[in-house]
């Protein structure tokens, strides 16, 4: 088996907060504070409006990286870059053409965490996923049943 594979989030929530641009901008033109601002002002602004969505979109494609390795599953979660190893995966169900559900034992009695990722590619992953699980534990994982993993699920794309 390759020593690690690569999967791609599917990063479209990073440009939803962009949709707020144009509205902020229709105000800026609107207000005293860019009266008589000439073509140079504007472009300047522009400049670095667009260097600052550049930003925030490269480092969402950065992120948007989910790596299977030895040691496990890492991705970036809200609270930054983490590995789950194998052997705390619970049940995995692959939900529609993208997304890929997950539950995993972090460690807490009596509790359990979920996770879902959309992917670009959520058949392969669950696939590898699978694959990896089995080699880490000797077995295969239980079949998800129908109605689990209809709880709260957090999102980490």
């Amino acid at each position: 088996m390759n020593d690690s594979e690569h999967f791609r989030l599917l990063f479209w929530r990073a440009f939803v907060p962009l949709f707020a641009l144009p509205v902020l901008g229709g105000f800026l033109a609107a207000s005293p504070i860019a009266d008589g601002w000439g073509w140079r002002s504007w472009a300047i602004a522009g400049a670095v409006v667009g260097a600052g969505v550049a930003a925030h979109l490269l480092r969402s494609w950065l992120r948007s990286d989910v790596t299977l390795d030895e040691r496990g599953m890492t991705l970036y979660a809200t609270s930054g870059l983490q590995t789950w190893p194998y052997e705390k995966l619970l049940k995995v169900k692959q939900i529609g053409k993208y997304r890929a559900r997950m539950c995993f034992d972090p460690d807490i009695p009596e509790t359990h965490m979920h996770i879902s990722i959309d992917l670009i590619d959520s058949d392969g992953f669950v696939d590898a996923l699978l694959d990896r699980y089995g080699q880490a534990t000797g077995h295969e994982l239980p079949e998800l049943h129908a109605d689990a993993g209809s709880g709260d699920v957090e999102q980490a794309a």
